[in-house]
């Protein structure tokens, strides 16, 4: 490698860990890990299958992380006693479940302000 390119390497290194607004996205990126909210993070299981297969579309949303969605998502199946999950599709969150679609719409409704505190926290962090 000639001394040109290293110096130019070096000195990118060094601004990339110095930079105060990518030091601040990273401290950001630690703590929603650490709040199980990262898509940066663990990829959540792929949707059941029987209920990917079979399933029906029960909620659709957008915007939310991929580990909240399915922190939440599981909330939703524990709630209503249901076989619940989830895929993106289109860039969208769709929901679908078997069994007593009025348990899981019951279990919706109760666990919305939830859902809805996750959208606008995810809201929030978007930079326009």
């Amino acid at each position: 490698m000639d001394e040109q390119l290293r110096k130019a390497m070096e000195a990118a290194a060094e601004y990339v860990a110095n930079d105060p607004t990518l030091k601040k996205l990273r401290e950001q990126t630690e703590a929603m890990e650490e709040a199980g909210m990262s898509t940066d993070g663990p990829t959540p299981p792929p949707c059941n299958p029987e209920i990917f297969k079979s399933g029906k579309e029960v909620f659709v949303t957008s915007t939310i992380p991929s580990n909240a969605m399915e922190c939440w998502v599981k909330q939703v199946a524990e709630k209503s006693g249901q076989p619940v999950d989830w895929h993106f599709r289109g860039g969208r969150a769709i929901v679908l479940a078997l069994g007593d679609l009025e348990k899981v719409k019951k279990a919706l409704n109760e666990l919305m302000p939830e859902h809805d505190r996750l959208y606008q926290e995810a809201v929030r962090k978007l930079e326009f």
